[in-house]
């Protein structure tokens, strides 16, 4: 299978370190920084075509899969270009950065003979699965999360989109909390109302976002609490602890403790820094696999997405209870204009 990535920032050597591992051929890399993508060419000694245009690039290229790594608010509209022509997407979370762009590309998926997948790479922890497995037919009383990294003034001014509501979608909960609040709801049960809380604590003068968040919200078993912030002196490891009656389990960065007995996760070489999640390496190898053995693969938009609505009603809450799925309604599908 030949592969292209469009976008060649930082994720996109760890979705470049994967592919080689696996024998997929990368023919075609894009972004309109040439340069970028010239050292991602370069760091991995690939013989492949270079584009700063992604839609000449699709147009062009006898491509099977693409990569999509680029700014969030890019996403949407380049995953529904490439399912339009029936080219297979990978697409970095967030899927997209609002409710509107969810409708149109679960439209795009229906409409495509392709497959859309969506890198939500912690589900595919040996920690993690171990965790849901052994919860699967439990009772989950309430879980408890916290996401607690460092993100400076110089992470924000070094990009041209980050820290903007326009580009970004937000801040700490849909870049960084988004892969803590998947595993709760991926473990435990999807909500109906939610409350929360954003705000800025520590950057007021370099961004338009949060830097702050908690969540509340009850499912039919229990309650799920989520604190998250980019405010604290380090990365430290995310961490859940999942009360389910008589049993107690507590996942810390990729592994687990069940009942007081500790589960390493062990994962493939990956060049991944390790509060990113190191499970890109398995994810990719399963979406592949998917491909050639024609399955579905168990994250698309509709499962990609449900992280998403809990955060745009967050996003709408300050501090009252919300709807979620109540901002999303078929009938309000717009045209995506690319923002600048």
């Amino acid at each position: 299978m030949k592969a292209a990535i469009i976008g060649c920032g930082a994720i996109s050597i760890v979705h470049a370190d994967a592919l080689i591992k696996q024998n997929i051929k990368i023919s075609a890399l894009c972004d309109i920084r040439q340069h970028t993508a010239e050292n991602l060419k370069a760091k991995f000694s690939l013989e492949c075509n270079i584009y700063s245009d992604y839609k000449q690039m699709l147009s062009t290229e006898d491509i099977d899969v693409v990569h999509i790594c680029t700014p969030h608010y890019l996403h949407a509209e380049m995953a529904i270009f490439a399912l339009t022509k029936n080219i297979n997407v990978l697409l970095e979370k967030p899927a997209c950065i609002n409710e509107n762009e969810i409708l149109m590309l679960n439209k795009a998926q229906k409409n495509s003979k392709a497959q859309l997948g969506i890198c939500f790479q912690n589900r595919y922890l040996e920690g993690i699965i171990a965790a849901k497995q052994f919860l699967a037919n439990k009772k989950i009383l309430g879980i408890s999360s916290t996401v607690c990294w460092s993100r400076d003034k110089d992470y924000y001014t070094d990009s041209d989109w980050k820290g903007k509501k326009n580009t970004e979608g937000g801040g700490v909960l849909i870049n960084q909390a988004i892969h803590v609040l998947d595993l709760m709801l991926w473990i435990g049960q999807s909500p109906e109302y939610v409350v929360g809380n954003v705000f800025n604590g520590h950057l007021q003068d370099i961004i338009d976002v949060e830097d702050t968040a908690d969540i509340y919200y009850e499912t039919e078993s229990g309650n799920a609490l989520l604190y998250a912030t980019t405010a604290a002196s380090k990365n430290y490891p995310i961490n859940i602890k999942i009360d389910a009656g008589e049993h107690l389990v507590e996942i810390i960065g990729e592994s687990c403790e069940i009942d007081g007995v500790k589960f390493l996760s062990k994962h493939e070489s990956t060049l991944a820094k390790d509060y990113w999640g190191l499970g890109h390496y398995k994810l990719i190898q399963d979406y592949y696999a998917c491909l050639k053995d024609n399955r579905k693969f168990p994250i698309d938009i509709e499962e990609g997405s449900k992280a998403l609505k809990v955060l745009f009603a967050v996003y709408k809450s300050n501090g009252k209870s919300v709807k979620i799925d109540s901002c999303l309604n078929n009938n309000n599908i717009q045209t995506i204009k690319k923002e600048n």
